[in-house]
């Protein structure tokens, strides 16, 4: 792409001219056109979509669809068994989620019962061994005797491929989270 570039032009812009002063309006060159319309046509066809001379809405639909993730696998869930509880920083691998996914769409549940000693937990993700942490899930029991649910998400958090990492601060009775990776 460029800008104009033809006789006329002001510094790569359209001028109608000025006949009266002796300046020529911009002429519109066949390079420039062209370039123009590929650049175009390019945003269309990478988005998969066939061109129509009929229809005059494949590039505003060309940049809804590259514009929004893309799918990559089934989902996949992951519970409590699958997770280490200590307040330290943990990388897991999603097995299902491909290596190219920049993307995890998670959503689920933590439920803590019990006395005080899991009253306050909190989950936390990032991408693998860098970036800021996310606090995704945080429940706050009470003392005695209760039952604490917490929905987690859904929520888009970034990730490596097939790695991210967590860190779950206190116990829980039960955490389970659905798993869709996303480029």
């Amino acid at each position: 792409m460029h800008k104009i570039d033809s006789a006329g032009n002001v510094g790569g812009l359209f001028t109608e001219g000025d006949p009266g002063l002796g300046i020529q309006p911009t002429k519109v060159s066949d390079d420039w056109l062209n370039a123009v319309q590929t650049e175009i046509v390019n945003v269309i066809e990478e988005a998969g979509i066939v061109l129509n001379k009929a229809d005059n809405t494949q590039l505003i639909a060309a940049i809804h669809a590259l514009r929004r993730p893309t799918l990559l696998n089934p989902f996949v869930t992951l519970v409590k068994a699958d997770l280490t509880i200590d307040n330290a920083w943990h990388t897991l691998t999603i097995a299902g989620v491909p290596i190219t996914a920049t993307w995890l769409y998670i959503g689920g549940y933590v439920q803590n019962q019990g006395g005080p000693d899991n009253a306050r937990q909190k989950i936390y993700m990032r991408p693998s061994n860098a970036g800021q942490q996310m606090l995704i899930s945080f429940t706050n029991g009470v003392g005695g005797s209760y039952e604490n649910d917490h929905a987690i998400g859904p929520m888009m958090v970034p990730c490596n491929g097939q790695h991210f990492d967590y860190k779950i601060t206190d116990s829980l009775t039960d955490v389970n989270f659905v798993v869709y990776g996303y480029q």
